[in-house]
């Protein structure tokens, strides 16, 4: 039995290769559903609902990172920060 190599593996090397393409997930990414959440238990709960689907652990575990403070209560909370260290 003789073993024949795929064309790809045989392919001349002059011949340049076909592009590779990559699709982005066609899921939202879920920093859009923190930034529109009001606080970060809404953000846990719309992490935890479709489409992302996430455990209660995970979801923390996403909004334990710095995405916590891009809710709007966190940004709020973010800019009385800045006036007050502005206005000292």
């Amino acid at each position: 039995m003789l073993f024949s190599a795929p064309p790809h593996l045989t392919q001349h090397p002059s011949t340049p290769a076909s592009p590779v393409t990559c699709p982005l997930p066609s899921r939202p990414f879920p920093h859009q559903a923190i930034r529109s959440a009001p606080d970060a238990a809404s953000a846990s709960a719309a992490l935890q609902s479709p489409p992302f689907d996430l455990s209660k652990e995970q979801a923390e575990g996403v909004l334990g990172l710095t995405l916590r403070r891009l809710t709007s209560l966190e940004a709020a909370k973010l800019q009385e920060e800045q006036a007050t260290l502005r206005a000292k």
